[in-house]
């Protein structure tokens, strides 16, 4: 199931039982979640009920203005994130705060902690005046198990209006596909 324009924005998914499939998302016609192991090219492979429920949650601060928690150098989400990792002090209370706020701020800007045991981007979702910033970079990312993405490191901007579309789009129409096979599921345990 497709949802959105490939050539723009969108996302593709195929539940192969409840809750779990295989979800593709594109921009610009490239499929950033794609990577290649063993030579063989395979879209993420997972829960992809985290990732719904993920942007559920988010979907809303994500389409928000709200700055960066910190003043730190950066021009993307994804420098803004690493930049602020350098933090410390001497004062535990302080050093605390900070990261707290960072580990915070990336819960509610990136999918990354729903990728289960899946090869799932790390990928930073973020509001730049009427657009949705998407920045990421995977290089090293799963390398000890041979990963390489497709698209290892990339920034790319989406209308706003057209990734809320998206977005809810997707959310309504995996949780009506999702229902169905969790009733044919209940209707095989009971027979």
């Amino acid at each position: 199931m497709v949802i959105g324009n490939k050539l723009r924005f969108a996302i593709e998914y195929n539940l192969v039982k409840y809750c779990y499939g295989e979800l593709r998302l594109y921009v610009d016609n490239a499929c950033i979640t794609c990577f290649k192991l063993d030579n063989v090219v395979f879209p993420y492979k997972g829960n992809i009920q985290n990732i719904v429920d993920w942007f559920r949650e988010n979907l809303e601060i994500i389409k928000t203005e709200e700055k960066f928690p910190f003043i730190v150098d950066g021009n993307t989400a994804l420098e803004l994130y690493e930049n602020a990792s350098s933090f410390d002090s001497e004062d535990d209370e302080k050093f605390d705060s900070w990261h707290d706020k960072r580990y915070d701020w990336q819960a509610s800007h990136n999918w990354f902690r729903c990728r289960e045991n899946g090869f799932l981007i790390d990928l930073f979702f973020r509001r730049v005046e009427d657009k949705i910033e998407l920045s990421w970079d995977n290089t090293e990312t799963y390398k000890d198990y041979g990963v390489r993405f497709s698209y290892p490191k990339g920034l790319k901007f989406i209308d706003i209006y057209l990734f809320e579309k998206i977005i809810k789009n997707f959310i309504e129409n995996f949780e009506i596909e999702n229902r169905k096979l969790k009733n044919v599921a209940i209707r095989d345990i009971s027979n």
